[in-house]
């Protein structure tokens, strides 16, 4: 079985404009919640990943449960938004301190910008000990 812990997590909430309802995705597990409130998505979602994560080291990060697809076609397209965003937040942060940057354990983001406006944070997860 491979090992490959994630590079990059990135756990995010929106609205859904159909329901009301806040939705919470986390990438690449594709972990994913509803609440009330975009507080209550948060934390769900939050505790979720945790308990994902703590089964991931358990079982040293394998590959088709560590890397995984998001399956929701609405997560997929905020998603696709939020990268872009990403992407460019880390380039502009690293040019502007890269060292601010490496002591940094998470990233806050607000995408505002298009149809459909979505928040959360990203974090780099440090290096694993686990056999490749």
């Amino acid at each position: 079985m491979k090992s490959l812990p994630p590079k990059l997590v990135i756990l995010a909430v929106y609205r859904k404009k159909s329901t009301g309802e806040w939705r919470g995705f986390c990438f690449p597990y594709d972990v994913t919640c509803y609440a009330e409130t975009k507080e209550k998505a948060f934390d769900k979602l939050e505790k979720l990943v945790k308990l994902y994560e703590e089964g991931l080291k358990d079982y040293h990060y394998p590959e088709r449960l560590t890397l995984r697809r998001l399956s929701d076609k609405e997560d997929l397209r905020v998603f696709n938004l939020i990268q872009k965003f990403i992407a460019k937040k880390i380039k502009e942060e690293i040019e502007k301190n890269i060292l601010e940057y490496q002591k940094a354990e998470r990233h806050n983001f607000q995408l505002k910008e298009n149809r459909t406006p979505a928040t959360g944070y990203f974090y780099q997860p440090q290096a694993c000990f686990c056999n490749p």
